[in-house]
């Protein structure tokens, strides 16, 4: 986006999801398909260190309505990360330690899929 500013758009796209009851866990409309894709994209996008050009604080979406939801297994699809991989990442700063990324087992895929997941573990124990 050529360095403008877009971090403000989470917080605009994230207010007014909370204005439809985003923090409501037992709203049934939380369990749509939809909405639990266009989170999963917000929260990828929320994380700081996959983030460039931030100029606003992380809300913390993965970890507050991804990570809670549902099975941690699979590849989210935005990033072409397994979910716990990326659990990890938007733990950076709070509860993740390098021996988290250490201890990652790691997740079954392509020889391709396995480097790029690999660059992603080493580059959170740089961080």
């Amino acid at each position: 986006m050529h360095g403008l500013p877009w971090t403000m758009h989470l917080e605009g796209m994230h207010n007014i999801l909370q204005s439809h009851g985003l923090d409501d866990h037992h709203h049934t409309a939380m369990s749509t398909e939809f909405r639990t894709h266009l989170l999963e994209i917000m929260g990828v996008m929320d994380i700081p260190c996959i983030g460039v050009g931030r100029q606003t604080p992380s809300i913390g979406i993965w970890r507050r309505y991804c990570q809670p939801r549902g099975p941690r297994d699979g590849i989210e699809p935005v990033t072409g990360l397994p979910r716990r991989l990326v659990d990890l990442l938007a733990g950076i700063g709070l509860d993740t330690t390098e021996q988290s990324f250490w201890d990652w087992p790691g997740e079954e895929g392509s020889f391709c899929q396995c480097y790029l997941w690999e660059a992603h573990r080493l580059a959170g124990i740089l961080t």
